[in-house]
């Protein structure tokens, strides 16, 4: 009796993706609060290097207000001209 043994697959090139993926996920909450502009931002990357601060950082990175853009103040005319 002959057992047809199967080639054993790559398993490093799925661990190469699982942790490529598992990054992106990680440094979501960084990335989100740097598009929406929050103010919060060193609160979100602070709390995102700790790995049981990453669904706090998530939640700051995502509900917070985003930064009003100032615009260049306007100059007043003096009064009496």
């Amino acid at each position: 009796m002959t057992i047809w043994l199967s080639p054993r697959p790559d398993l490093s090139a799925g661990l190469s993706h699982t942790a490529g993926g598992l990054a992106v996920v990680y440094i979501l909450p960084t990335v989100i609060a740097i598009a929406r502009q929050v103010e919060g931002l060193g609160w979100v990357i602070c709390l995102n290097v700790i790995p049981v601060g990453w669904p706090a950082a998530l939640i700051l990175a995502c509900p917070v207000p985003r930064k009003e853009i100032s615009h260049a103040p306007q100059r007043q005319r003096p009064r009496g001209q």
